[in-house]
């Protein structure tokens, strides 16, 4: 009878735990990042994240090592931008990114569209949870392929995209490059 006591108890304690988790609003997620970037060795990254709720500002960036596994705690279904700035003999270079959940790998070719989700995640004042909401409905994974078809993303017109993506009328043409 003990036995029988000791063994629903310890179901019952199992269960309320998973439970606990099962139902937070956020999960830890683990990245890691190269230890090379175009063919040089990186000192170190600048790292700035944001899901809108938690976030690192470039006030408070982090700085992590090449080959470091780093664990984020991001919100549950929304989308987050990650960016990692190498630090090349003392210099910042061009980012590289993630935009999670659709990938966790951080790569030079994700460093444009998380840049561009960082960037409207902070430029918004709306309430966070429905900026959230709102930025979890772009098709993100079609605006990744977008962009790797591109072959400098870095020269298009970024307030455009910005504006196109906020107003929820951006298309595939409004990828241009800066006027001159």
């Amino acid at each position: 009878m003990k036995k029988l006591g000791f063994f629903v108890f310890t179901l019952i304690l199992f269960f309320t735990l998973s439970a606990c988790a099962f139902f937070s609003e956020e999960e830890n997620v683990v990245f890691s990042l190269p230890c090379e970037f175009n063919g040089q060795t990186v000192e170190s990254f600048l790292l700035l994240y944001t899901d809108g709720i938690h976030q690192n500002t470039l006030s408070s960036a982090e700085k992590v090592f090449p080959a470091q596994k780093i664990t984020l705690t991001l919100s549950k279904n929304s989308t987050a931008a990650i960016l990692a700035y190498p630090i090349i003999d003392g210099k910042k270079e061009k980012p590289l990114g993630c935009i999670y959940p659709y990938s966790n790998e951080i790569q030079i070719e994700n460093g444009f569209s998380a840049s561009i989700l960082y960037t409207l995640y902070l430029s918004s004042s709306d309430n966070p949870k429905q900026l959230q909401d709102y930025l979890a409905r772009f098709n993100w994974e079609r605006f990744m392929d977008c962009i790797s078809e591109i072959q400098d993303p870095w020269q298009l017109d970024t307030e455009r995209i910005l504006q196109k993506i906020a107003s929820g009328k951006f298309k595939k043409n409004d990828l241009k490059l800066k006027p001159n």
